[in-house]
């Protein structure tokens, strides 16, 4: 069998049929409002129904103040997408991560707090990662049991998301002493 574009010699009576492939379109969108995105790939027209596509091969946005994950075609999506093949017209979303910080305080001034996670400040983190206290040393305090991280919104013992640069506070409780 023949392919599309192939040439070749007739030599007796031949019946030639049609190849038709639905032309679908390729769009790419920054999913944010911030217009300091730059190097966005071009929409592509030239895509068929049926075509591979390799989301490798698009290059790669760039945004101030943040890192580009990949691109998904769920506009919500957290993570990038894999390749597909494509069956529609379709729209590909840049995914987007902010960095941020976290830093942790003993919450006291006397020098008595020991086992402090460190480092104190933490990066390579995410708006939208979950923070595991439990990833981090337990700090400790002469005269005083820790209950917590207190985060600017709740007291949590576990951990939480974090959005933002964000300092957590430690939180003690004084023991008390008891005589019968």
């Amino acid at each position: 069998a023949n392919t599309a574009g192939e040439n070749f010699i007739i030599e007796e009576n031949t019946t030639l049929y049609a190849i038709w492939k639905k032309p679908v379109k390729l769009w790419f969108n920054t999913n944010c409002t911030d217009v300091t995105v730059k190097n966005m790939p071009n929409s592509e027209y030239d895509k068929f129904v049926g075509d591979r596509i390799t989301l490798a091969d698009y290059q790669k946005p760039e945004r101030d103040g943040h890192v580009f994950v990949g691109w998904n075609k769920t506009q919500t999506a957290k993570t990038a997408g894999s390749d597909f093949t494509i069956e529609d017209n379709t729209t590909l979303y840049a995914i987007w991560k902010k960095p941020v910080t976290l830093t942790f305080d003993e919450n006291c001034t006397d020098g008595t707090v020991k086992n402090m996670p460190n480092p104190k400040v933490v990066e390579g983190i995410f708006s939208g990662d979950y923070i595991r206290f439990s990833d981090y040393s337990t700090p400790t305090r002469e005269g005083y049991k820790f209950v917590g991280w207190k985060t600017p919104k709740t007291t949590t013992k576990t951990g939480f998301y974090i959005e933002e640069i964000t300092t957590v506070y430690a939180v003690w409780t004084p023991y008390v002493a008891r005589y019968d």
